[in-house]
Formats: C-alpha cells, structure tokens, sequence
C-alpha cells in the first residue's frame, strides 16, 4: 500500500533529456515562402510604378504570364512580369520562367508574353527593370552585375546600374518597345 507522501508523479520513471532527445523529431528546415516573397516584390513594383505617375492594371486570377500592365500618359501599354532577385558573389539573379513543379507541370516561359521584367532585389533593396530581348536574359535565367569581377573581365556584363528603374524618368520605359494594342494603333 502507498502511503501518503507517494504521488502518481513518483510512480512514473525519470527520464533524463538525452533519452528524450532521441525520439523527437528533428528541427524542420523553414520552407522558403515563395508566394510571400513574390507578393512582397509585385507590391514593391506596384508602389515604384505608381510613384513615377504610370497608371497599374492587374489581370483577375493568376493566369496571365503578367502581373502588371502599365499604361502611360500616351495610352502606351507594357506588359510586366515581377521576380525577385537574389544577390550572390556581386550578381542580381532571377528565374525567366514560371515554375509550377510541384504540380508536376513543365516551367513556362515568358518570351512572346510579355515585354519586361520588373525585378527586385531585397538583397540591396533596388529595383530593376530588364526587358525580355535584353542580353541579361537568357531562356532560364538572367543576371545583373552589382560588384566588378575579381578577374575585371568587363565585356561580356550586364551591369545593374544600366537596369535600374528611374522614377523620375518612367517614359525610358518605353523607348524601343513595340506595343501591341496601344492607344492610337491600329
């Protein structure tokens, strides 16, 4: 018979942390929110656009290779895809393409959908805009270099500084693009 100092608690066998340790499962590695990130990015776009006076449009739903349609005060309108960019060794990279892998479907690419790039680049904090025949982009991938290289070979850069998104300038935008459906065409 138990006598009354005993408690449940007495009854249970200690356990010390190593032995604990042993069956709980291992720390989880923080999956990258990719949907957080490029909603932070198309908002950053949206703010730097609105800033410069152009007017946004937003296509319904996520089926438009585009996140942004930008019409300036001419009614030219320019179609944009939002990425963001991540610094590595000196160089802003980012996909140009759309990957729904998860789904088991094949990336998609952009070219012939839309006209530019609207990068940003929380690394540095800039904003880039590259457009889609521009030397930087290539079927995968595109990058823009912040840092010189450690070997100064210099020919072949696309330097970032070229991609940068000028506020006060936004109708540089515009210079060289063929629109499709702007105000005035036919």
């Amino acid at each position: 018979m138990m006598n009354s100092t005993n408690n449940l608690l007495t009854l249970v066998p200690s356990v010390n942390e190593t032995a604990i340790a042993k069956f709980e499962k291992p720390a989880a590695r923080m999956k990258r929110n990719t949907k957080r990130v490029g909603i932070v990015s198309e908002l950053v776009a949206m703010q730097r656009f609105a800033a410069a006076g152009l007017r946004l449009l937003l296509p319904l739903g996520e089926n438009s290779p585009y996140d942004i349609v930008l019409e300036d005060k001419y009614g030219r309108l320019i179609k944009i895809q939002v990425k963001t960019g991540r610094l590595r060794r000196g160089v802003v990279f980012f996909n140009c393409y759309s990957s729904h892998a998860h789904r088991g479907a094949r990336p998609e690419f952009y070219f012939g959908k839309i006209d530019f790039f609207a990068v940003y680049c929380p690394d540095n904090e800039e904003f880039y805009i590259v457009p889609i025949g521009s030397k930087a982009v290539t079927r995968g991938s595109a990058s823009l270099r912040v840092l010189a290289p450690a070997n100064n070979m210099s020919k072949t850069i696309n330097w970032a500084r070229e991609y940068r998104f000028d506020e006060s300038n936004p109708d540089a935008l515009f210079v060289g693009v063929a629109h499709s459906g702007a105000a005035g065409e036919d």
